[in-house]
């Protein structure tokens, strides 16, 4: 070959990779121009209640929350157990909102150093699939790792990558994913104000223990016992007197088909209004779950002026109990929720959890006799 070829041939490979690389810059900045400071999804913004689905992604498997009546969510995963609006309404708007803030890398092999690689086994990013009635996708996108520094609006940023694209962005976006279905879920189940309750009692290996108290102010005592014979451990009292004052639950499940377990405690809560509360909890591989069941009674005492925070009256009339009653067994007929650890320590003491014996008196020393 001529020399004065070798040299034509090199002066073009130089030219057309200084080409190539030149086009890969102007493609970076022309997408640069086109999105930064731009919302990545526009399309959702206008089309928030047509989202008849959110599908969640990550390595630990895939679910999904359902729209089934207005602003109603279930998620089919949990049997159709209803889900939180707020959060799911949260999320969708804040999507809607992203912002791309600056591109990153578009190739396949540099996705891992963003988490935006396609979700699978081993994989850290998170895919959000919002799709309309038909199942057409409205927003598809890979959430990946937080970026440590926050933008000037205080936002959190997150490396993202539309699914199917090749383009990475530093985004911002005022959401806070979560991969736990669990997480989605309504999770409240009870709110009882703790000056409501009267008695609780405890049946634990066919013993009960009772703590009561004669009015909603007072404190609690262990039923049963000589009050002059035992040291009442008042941290255990205090804690399960008010355990079933806010209860959410970790998970759920339909008590038809659930596993059986090894039975722990059942709990009744009776309040000085006549509501009933009856927890009965079981161990399922190694964690606390309940039933709730609620039922209306005779009031435990005549009617007490006591007032809440924002100066209602806490006890309610008859009318009002049969009502709370019904509403709780409408939400949790037919389910089995697990609750935390911590609550279910607080609900099942044995008796001897409540209280220690009081120790004999020691004898009065004595003169030495002569």
């Amino acid at each position: 070959m001529r020399r004065s070829t070798l040299v034509f041939l090199l002066g073009l490979t130089i030219v057309l990779g200084l080409t190539g690389a030149w086009l890969v810059a102007e493609r970076i900045r022309v997408t640069s121009a086109d999105l930064s400071g731009r919302p990545l999804m526009p399309d959702l913004k206008g089309a928030l209640n047509d989202v008849a689905t959110v599908a969640i992604e990550g390595a630990e498997g895939r679910f999904t929350l359902k729209r089934v009546d207005g602003e109603r969510w279930v998620m089919p995963e949990r049997g159709d157990y209803p889900a939180d609006f707020g959060k799911i309404r949260r999320l969708l708007v804040g999507l809607s909102d992203m912002v791309a803030i600056e591109p990153k890398t578009a190739r396949p092999d540099r996705y891992h150093f963003l988490d935006v690689e396609d979700v699978g086994p081993g994989t850290k990013g998170l895919r959000v699939t919002a799709a309309d009635s038909s199942g057409t996708a409205i927003a598809d996108i890979i959430l990946g790792r937080p970026v440590d520094t926050l933008g000037a609006s205080r936002l959190p940023r997150y490396f993202v990558r539309l699914a199917g694209q090749d383009a990475s962005w530093e985004a911002e976006a005022d959401i806070r994913p979560e991969r736990g279905a669990a997480a989605w879920l309504d999770r409240e189940l009870l709110v009882v104000a703790p000056e409501r309750f009267a008695t609780v009692a405890v049946t634990r290996n066919g013993e009960t223990a009772t703590i009561a108290r004669e009015t909603p102010t007072g404190d609690f005592a262990v039923e049963g016992q000589d009050a002059d014979a035992i040291l009442p451990k008042k941290g255990r009292i205090g804690a399960l007197a008010v355990a079933a004052t806010y209860l959410a639950l970790e998970d759920v499940q339909k008590v038809k088909g659930a596993p059986d377990g090894k039975p722990l405690a059942t709990v009744e809560y009776k309040t000085f209004d006549g509501l009933t509360l009856t927890l009965n909890l079981v161990s399922i591989d190694g964690q606390g779950w309940t039933t709730i069941e609620a039922s209306a009674g005779r009031p435990e005492v005549a009617p007490v002026d006591v007032k809440g925070p924002d100066g209602e009256p806490l006890l309610k009339d008859a009318e009002t109990v049969r009502a709370e009653a019904g509403a709780i067994n409408a939400r949790t007929k037919g389910w089995l929720y697990r609750l935390d650890g911590t609550r279910v320590i607080d609900l099942t003491p044995a008796p001897g959890d409540l209280f220690d014996p009081k120790p004999a008196p020691v004898p009065e020393a004595t003169p030495d006799t002569p």
